[in-house]
């Protein structure tokens, strides 16, 4: 061996470098692409935990570049106090405003929103409009008008990461007439929300969680109608319009799914998928109508973003250690009482 190869392998040895692979080694070294490919395709449930904690660290990254610097609109019907804790002054006061600030609020209601959503499968909409729309200054304020964007981002972000993993299950020509109904009637369900008085809309919210809980624990079977083609377009129909005036599109959807009799998972799945699609195409035309502009929409979904991917990883968790049939017994409980209090208050 010449001398410089020699002092190249001493250095080595030296600084305990591993050797360099041979060219054999490096053909047949599997690159990362197919590594992270086959970890995929083999491991699932493992993807979808590992998704969220990379959704996690990557939305708090976002959070915390893309926090709105300028101020809460000033209003007579949001308190003074919440305005103020909004523009802290150090990073004390910063952390003292926020855990005095309505950002840990509406934080713990989407958490919420997301564990019953990632344990029972079903409830994120429900749980997060009905007990959003209970907070006094949000329901007395133009503040109640960012419930929906608030719930569709923040719901097509959790339905994204819980459907990935199971995308391929999905069966498009069952749900293809509920898709493209619902698509079509989102946009008038979100046009509907700017002329509907806000004291008729937060009982109308009432009403659809109190009738839809209402209709899950009594177990009635609606006729065949339900769950035939034409079934399929006004349900989607309906699941568009109350997913672009509130996001809660999944009543109509779970009526025709249980009236086709769909297994557990292929329910889950199906509906899931049209819900999700649903929440992108209300945070779409939200874009474009400029309801994503107000301050708060940005401030929720930013301070919760990473706290929701979390409680994802969570749910996932807790599905496995939890009887799932006994939580979503406390959850339809807890939605009952939600609704009688938004209907009759």
């Amino acid at each position: 061996e010449s001398p410089d190869v020699v002092h190249h392998d001493l250095v080595n040895s030296i600084l305990n470098f591993p050797p360099a692979p041979t060219r054999e080694e490096s053909v047949h070294k599997p690159d990362i692409f197919h590594k992270v490919l086959r970890w995929w395709n083999e491991n699932p449930k493992d993807a979808a935990m590992r998704l969220s904690l990379l959704a996690a660290v990557l939305s708090f990254t976002v959070s915390l570049a893309l926090r709105p610097e300028s101020s809460p609109p000033h209003s007579l019907f949001v308190p003074s106090e919440i305005e103020a804790s909004e523009s802290p002054a150090g990073l004390i006061a910063m952390l003292q405003n926020f855990i005095r600030g309505p950002s840990p609020l509406i934080s713990s209601v989407l958490v919420l929103s997301t564990l019953a959503q990632a344990i029972s499968g079903f409830g994120f909409a429900i749980v997060a409009v009905g007990l959003i729309s209970q907070v006094q200054w949000i329901a007395n304020s133009n503040v109640f008008n960012d419930i929906q964007p608030i719930a569709a981002i923040v719901g097509s972000f959790v339905g994204t990461l819980l459907l990935l993993p199971e995308i391929h299950e999905v069966e498009l020509s069952e749900i293809l007439p509920l898709i493209i109904a619902s698509l079509a009637f989102t946009p008038v369900g979100v046009a509907a929300l700017g002329v509907i008085n806000v004291s008729v809309a937060i009982k109308m919210i009432g009403a659809l969680i109190l009738g839809f809980v209402t209709y899950l624990i009594s177990g009635v079977k609606f006729p065949p109608f339900v769950g035939s083609r034409a079934g399929a377009w006004i349900a989607g129909a309906f699941a568009g319009l109350l997913g672009g005036a509130f996001d809660i599109s999944g009543p109509p959807l779970v009526f025709y799914g249980k009236a086709r009799n769909w297994e557990p998972g292929q329910f889950r799945r199906n509906i899931l998928a049209v819900v999700t699609l649903n929440s992108f195409t209300v945070t779409i035309t939200d874009f474009f109508t400029g309801r994503l502009d107000d301050y708060y929409v940005g401030q929720f979904v930013l301070s919760s973003a990473p706290l929701v991917a979390v409680a994802i990883v969570m749910g996932k968790y807790l599905s496995s250690k939890i009887d799932p049939t006994m939580f979503k017994k406390i959850v339809l409980g807890s939605c009952l009482l939600m609704g009688f209090q938004l209907l009759f208050t």
